[in-house]
């Protein structure tokens, strides 16, 4: 059987649409405009929109490390105010979590907590070693390096500059 789609294997439908769709996908359209607007169900473009998202984040992955001099940040994004609880655990808030490479890349994080192991995940598999931070603003992520132990924070920067506890 030939293959009718190089582009994206097992589609039933032709390059033509793909790449109509892939134009669509550029734009930022929703699947459903999508749909209108190509004649091909919602029902078919949702997957095709996911797959184009995964294969993405994989290119993404594979130049994401950061070398050099770094900045790590986390921010709450959410409601104003919320009855109730305040400060940095308020309800409703979302923590995202950023590194920072000056005039090149950002990589943002959604985080369920800021907890040390956490942050060491996401440090880990994003700097590379040689890598240094020379700025932190948040309230968690300056309190972690200030309270890294020598070895931690050698382990994940590659570098030793802090001073002993």
């Amino acid at each position: 059987m030939q293959q009718v789609n190089r582009y994206f294997r097992f589609a039933k439908i032709s390059e033509a649409r793909f790449r109509h769709l892939l134009r669509c996908f550029a734009l930022d359209l929703s699947a459903t405009q999508t749909a209108k607007m190509t004649g091909i169900s919602v029902r078919s473009v949702n997957p095709i929109f996911q797959r184009l998202r995964e294969k993405l984040a994989q290119e993404c992955e594979k130049i994401s490390p950061f070398s050099g001099d770094l900045e790590a940040d986390e921010s709450y994004f959410g409601p104003h105010r919320v009855r109730g609880k305040r400060g940095r655990g308020a309800a409703r808030k979302t923590i995202v979590f950023g590194l920072l490479k000056r005039d090149d890349k950002v990589y943002t994080q959604i985080m369920s907590n800021l907890s040390r192991a956490a942050l060491q995940a996401v440090i880990r598999n994003h700097a590379s070693f040689d890598s240094r931070f020379t700025r932190t603003v948040g309230v968690a992520t300056t309190a972690w390096l200030i309270w890294a132990t020598h070895d931690t924070f050698a382990s994940i920067t590659g570098t030793t500059n802090l001073p002993s506890e």
